[in-house]
């Protein structure tokens, strides 16, 4: 070993004991731990809310598209234009279009 390496090592503890002087607090990987825990348990917290929700929303919207198609039993239209509600496609309606613009 030469000076040169020696001088290195004895740069290198004094910048190691440097480093470890200003250690973490106790308790810094407990904290640590735990906020990675809060973080991982958020999706699990949607997921139940989506799971909660969801065939509440789906029902709803079975519900509305029933009352929709009883409502416009009657009008000669096909089931999709019932289901979306779309006016009956007349020669009246076309030109109605052609006028608007």
């Amino acid at each position: 070993m030469n000076m040169d390496d020696a001088r290195i090592d004895a740069r290198l503890a004094h910048w190691r004991s440097a480093v470890t002087a200003a250690a973490f607090a106790p308790g810094f990987a407990d904290r640590v731990i735990d906020r990675l825990a809060a973080v991982e348990s958020r999706p699990v917290l949607l997921q139940r809310l989506f799971f909660r929700i969801a065939p509440l929303a789906a029902a709803a919207a079975i519900v509305l598209g029933a009352i929709s198609l009883r409502q416009n039993r009657n009008t000669g239209q096909s089931l999709v234009d019932r289901v979306f509600g779309l006016p009956a496609v007349t020669l009246a309606n076309a030109y109605a279009f052609e006028e608007g613009r």
